[in-house]
């Protein structure tokens, strides 16, 4: 008879994982040793392609009521209480003037977190983006934003632009409070 407990017969996690073996060519349709390549999500703000920052933290709260503020610009769309903190929620596309009225079934898209996080309204939901290239020229950006575009990609099915949202969110907290 076994006095042993089922828990004391378990491997330690790292004994487990060292005993499995994979395959030189797991993870590759070709049968190749894949190389690790970074995934890159993208939204959409009206017609403009935008990425998300590589290793910006971002989330789609599932409920995310915005509290709209009275005499404020039209692009500042309210804001939004993410768990105990208030995040400023900006309509970028207004912004860019790719619209007037709020479409709807549009979600918030927080970047980053703590004082540094913002909410753009997107329509759906970001998605992943294929092997970019980089652009040697970045395409004509609207005017809002140039200075916050500093690279561009293309990728087969349209460009993306790498947005500095940290400079873009403190280039329009000054306008707020101007």
């Amino acid at each position: 008879m076994n006095n042993k407990s089922d828990t004391e017969s378990w491997l330690k996690p790292s004994e487990a994982l060292n005993r499995v073996s994979l395959p030189a060519d797991w993870g590759d349709e070709t049968g190749g040793t894949a190389e690790w390549e970074e995934r890159r999500y993208g939204f959409n703000v009206g017609s403009v392609n935008l990425l998300i920052g590589r290793g910006t933290p971002s989330e789609i709260p599932e409920r995310a009521d915005v509290y709209p503020l009275p005499g404020v610009p039209a692009w500042f769309h309210g804001l939004l209480n993410l768990r105990g903190n208030l995040v400023p929620v900006f309509d970028v596309a207004r912004l860019l003037a790719h619209r007037g009225e709020v479409v709807g079934r549009e979600r918030v898209l927080i970047l980053d977190r703590g004082e540094a996080a913002a909410g753009i309204l997107i329509e759906g939901f970001p998605r992943a983006v294929g092997r970019l290239r980089a652009l040697p020229q970045r395409p004509p950006l609207p005017r809002v934003l140039q200075e916050f575009a500093p690279d561009a990609f293309a990728d087969g099915e349209g460009v993306w632009l790498e947005l500095d949202h940290q400079r873009f969110f403190r280039s329009l907290a000054a306008r707020f409070a101007n």
